[in-house]
């Protein structure tokens, strides 16, 4: 009666996979007696199903570059477990009799197949666009710019040019909004100079939403990264990263990563994602 009485309420998927495992549990000869070995067969299934649960929310995790997306999927998934702990806890302890020790049992099954079918949800519906970006030289230009000529950003109709003047420079695309810059280029080997310029990062399948950044002098002795996302249309910067003296960067492995002044635990990347 107890069993009929957790059968009766679960949807119909979830059901019969409980259902099933019920007549697994009973039909096996230790468990004939029934009563608590049936609730202590269920809940070894319990254990199992979550193995299956862990496998899959990393694997679902692994598909999120954006760590903020996985970090909210963990949570989720912390939620659940401290959910299905107090909802079959009630189960059980009301009246704490064995039919609810069996019914308890039951109930973490029960949720353990939901959230099986919850995490497959997630799996097929869920659309991570991991960016994966290229600096792309034939758009760039290294040292000091020429201000106010466009520069064609390849596979588009699109183009990038610079304006104003040292510590006044602006950066946009053609016909666009122009983004302050508020630096300066150099040339040669000192102060680092021949890592200025305006460079362009492009991702092979959307060519069309290319990122715009400078490396440029910032005072009387600091270089900085400015990167802009055009595609977004907001004028802040989506990644500005100022040395002291200096800055290294690199496109690599889809993203560009600035280190100032050789110091790499202030080193940044964009996208930031792992």
């Amino acid at each position: 009666m107890a069993l009929a009485t957790v059968l009766w309420a679960v949807p119909t998927v979830a059901q019969d996979s409980l259902a099933s495992d019920i007549d697994a549990c009973a039909a096996r000869p230790e468990n004939r007696i029934g009563g608590a070995a049936i609730g202590e067969c269920l809940l070894a299934r319990s254990d199992e199903i979550d193995t299956d649960i862990e496998i899959l929310a990393d694997m679902v995790a692994a598909r999120f570059c954006d760590p903020r997306h996985r970090q909210a999927l963990q949570a989720a998934q912390a939620a659940w477990e401290s959910y299905r702990d107090t909802e079959c806890a009630l189960v059980t302890d009301a009246p704490g009799n064995t039919p609810a020790y069996v019914n308890g049992a039951s109930c973490r099954v029960e949720l353990a197949y939901q959230r099986l079918d919850a995490l497959r949800f997630v799996d097929t519906y869920a659309r991570p666009r991991c960016s994966s970006y290229e600096l792309v030289e034939d758009a760039s230009m290294r040292g000091e710019p020429v201000t106010g000529q466009p520069v064609p950003i390849p596979g588009t109709q699109m183009s990038w040019q610079v304006e104003g003047s040292w510590g006044d420079y602006r950066l946009g695309l053609s016909g666009g909004p122009m983004q302050p810059l508020s630096c300066g280029f150099c040339e040669g080997a000192e102060d680092n100079c021949d890592a200025d310029g305006i460079f362009i990062m492009q991702e092979a399948d959307a060519p069309g939403r290319p990122i715009l950044f400078a490396v440029c002098h910032v005072g009387a002795h600091s270089q900085g990264v400015t990167a802009f996302d055009p595609s977004t249309g907001a004028a802040d910067p989506v990644l500005r990263v100022i040395g002291d003296y200096y800055v290294d960067w690199e496109v690599s492995g889809g993203r560009l990563t600035v280190t100032p002044d050789g110091d790499t635990d202030r080193q940044q990347s964009w996208p930031p994602f792992d």
